[in-house]
């Protein structure tokens, strides 16, 4: 290892070694800047049972997203000349306090090309682009073609010497960020150049050609060719003056240079060279350069906020930049004679009235609103079929945008406008009208045939967190639970819920927060929706509580994960309030000693047996509501008896009074008889 000296810093380094797979060591005190990437740091690494070789892993940032799906396809990638991919997993990082992806990958032997983007360096010469640059590069080119791959960061920061002699360059890494997402735009197709760099795409081989075109340009002058143009600008002198014009018409380079950068830069698909006609240009042969094919260009410009525009793929990139004046201009009777008399392109005019309509109908329609924001996406994608879709000023290509969903995530206003895109259904409109011969594409037509169903729904599991999963199939869940442990599968997920259960100060009232809901069904392919409904219910009502322990029953099953006996503490502790909700105190206890014993098992399942009897608490409720009815009835009854009791005590004293009146009055008369009889006898 190049910058470990002596075999005691070596084990002092070793001892503070993260430890990936055990099968590499990644020294996070030997850092190396000069090799890290733009959303990756790079540090030392040494393989364990390998000699000889010189690693680096690369350390993503937590929220880049990781190519997963391209790292498999890269693994042991057999051209030397590309950087290669060694191996990946996730690690405890403790410089973060946190879980993040390694990327282990083959160190350079020298230096990058072209420090940063601004930088000046001695230009190559055609020599040098031949030795140093093509042949090298073109088996990693074949390679990637073969294997029907795009690399999708070819640039002259992502350039290497292999040596410190600089005689050849390699290609560097292009799995630690999404695909084209750190690329200037004038390395990019116009196409791509118009999309935001977060729904680049993985595009076609051809995307990655037009790249190599560019660099070679830039490595030929020695400097970014036109540095001082804003995106926007740089766009339509592409469209207009064609790319190899727009990026080289200020500076000198030689003729047989030339050649190959117009082949490499043409805008038109058929006539971009391929691989085999660069061989042939390094074998000497030499051909015409070729002129721009540039858009067919009406007599007549169409005036648009103070400009003009000839062509139709200008008039689309003006609408997509001035988008709230764009509806009443597409509905307006002067747009719809330039396109049919001053531009009479037959092929184009269908086009638009197949996706946007016929022009009585447009005319008749509103101009504002999300009638008119609609009407401008199809507008501009009848105009340029080959450009990203377009919508209030996004601008993603179709297979982007799931990586513009999942970048928006703390992006309030993007994300908002992600989902009024999928929600409107428009990705469909344009992959049922613009995706024809990209087969690659057409998968993406049962996803966002069902995502507006997913997104429009508000319950836990559903909505943007939803879409966010679904289209990112390796993304880690984003969870504020989980978030540190970059859990990207069940198995990871469970483990990781088990870590912050064994923190008591860690556990939420709620364990299923929106994140989790959403990461569960797409992860867990047995979970179906039904399985979600208890989590609409308040947090805290026993059917919520329920359906939580039956998912979290079924996510051990699924990740066959033995014990997480912290865990189930915690599941048991949540189910508390279930059986308080019980009026049974016998049925109390039982439960509550069942569970007691179930939450030092480890298994989920066994928490959930004693509330697997459904019809439990029915039959709880129903028998207080019958001992309810008769303690009413009772009580009710014992009153009556009471009332009548009092009752009968009145009348008794009523009646008492009543007789004693009348005796005493009897006697009275009796006694005053008697004395009067013996007076007078």
């Amino acid at each position: 290892m190049a910058d470990i000296e002596t075999e005691e810093q070596e084990s002092i380094n070793r001892a503070g070694a993260v430890v990936l797979d055990d099968r590499f060591d990644i020294f996070p005190a030997a850092a190396l800047p000069q090799y890290d990437s733009p959303s990756a740091k790079a540090f030392v690494a040494m393989a364990r049972r390998e000699e000889g070789q010189e690693l680096m892993a690369l350390m993503l940032e937590a929220r880049s997203p990781a190519q997963i799906e391209a790292m498999e396809q890269l693994r042991n990638f057999p051209p030397p000349a590309l950087m290669r991919l060694v191996d990946w997993g996730i690690i405890d990082w403790p410089p973060e306090n946190r879980r993040l992806m390694a990327v282990i990958v083959e160190r350079p032997g020298g230096d990058r090309v072209m420090p940063t983007m601004q930088a000046r360096i001695q230009p190559f010469d055609e020599t040098q682009i031949v030795k140093a640059l093509l042949q090298p590069l073109l088996p990693v080119m074949k390679e990637l073609q073969g294997r029907n791959l795009t690399h999708r960061s070819i640039r002259p920061t992502n350039l290497f010497y292999t040596d410190a002699a600089r005689k050849q360059v390699m290609l560097g890494e292009s799995v630690t960020s999404p695909p084209g997402f750190h690329q200037a735009h004038y390395l990019e197709t116009i196409e791509s150049a118009m999309g935001d760099p977060a729904g680049r795409g993985r595009g076609r081989f051809s995307d990655d050609i037009y790249s190599l075109g560019a660099t070679i340009l830039t490595l030929a002058i020695g400097q970014h060719p036109v540095p001082n143009l804003r995106p926007d600008e740089l766009v339509m002198n592409k469209i207009n003056f064609g790319s190899y014009n727009a990026l080289a018409s200020q500076h000198r380079v030689s003729l047989p240079v030339v050649e190959l950068v117009r082949g490499l830069l043409s805008d038109d698909l058929k006539e971009r060279w391929s691989l085999r006609e660069v061989e042939l240009w390094i074998g000497g042969r030499r051909l015409s350069p070729k002129q721009p094919k540039l858009p067919r260009r009406a007599p007549r410009p169409l005036e648009f906020l103070g400009h003009e525009y000839f062509n139709a793929r200008a008039v689309s990139a003006a609408f997509a930049l001035e988008w709230r004046t764009s509806a009443a201009t597409v509905r307006s009777p002067v747009f719809d004679v330039w396109l049919r008399r001053s531009l009479s392109d037959e092929q184009l005019t269908a086009r638009m009235d197949k996706v946007v309509g016929p022009a009585a109908v447009v005319a008749a329609g509103g101009g504002s609103g999300a009638d008119g924001d609609r009407l401008v996406t199809r507008a501009c994608m009848a105009l340029d079929g080959a450009a990203p879709l377009r919508f209030k000023g996004l601008s993603v290509m179709i297979d982007g945008i799931g990586d513009a969903v999942d970048l928006a995530l703390d992006k309030p206003e993007r994300k908002q406008l992600l989902a009024e895109l999928i929600s409107s259904r428009l990705p469909l409109v344009w992959l049922s009208n613009m995706a024809e011969g990209r087969n690659d594409l057409m998968r993406l037509h049962q996803t966002f045939e069902r995502l507006p169903m997913l997104l429009n729904q508000t319950a836990p599991g559903y909505g943007y967190e939803r879409i966010h999963y679904e289209l990112n199939i390796y993304a880690p869940c984003l969870s504020p639970l989980v978030e540190k442990y970059y859990a990207t599968k069940i198995d990871e997920l469970l483990l990781a819920m088990e870590a912050v259960a064994g923190n008591r100060s860690a556990r939420k009232e709620e364990m299923l927060d929106r994140h989790l809901a959403a990461f569960l069904p797409v992860r867990c392919k047995q979970m179906s929706d039904a399985w979600l409904r208890p989590l609409a219910d308040p947090p805290d009502t026993p059917n919520h509580l329920i359906g939580v322990l039956k998912i979290m029953a079924l996510v051990q099953q699924t990740a066959k994960v033995d014990s997480v006996p912290a865990l189930t503490d915690w599941l048991a502790e949540m189910m508390k309030p279930v059986i308080e909700s019980y009026h049974n105190l016998r049925q109390r206890k039982r439960l509550t000693a069942d569970l007691e014993r179930a939450g030092k098992s480890g298994r989920i399942g066994d928490v959930l047996t004693p509330f697997n009897d459904l019809q439990a608490l029915d039959r709880d409720e129903k028998g207080y509501n019958s001992a309810a009815l008769n303690y009413v009835r009772t009580n009710g009854q014992i009153t009556l008896l009471e009332q009548e009791n009092e009752n009968r005590m009145y009348t008794a004293q009523q009646m008492g009074e009543q007789v004693a009146a009348i005796t005493s009055g009897a006697i009275s008369s009796l006694v005053a008889g008697i004395i009067f009889v013996s007076y007078f006898l």
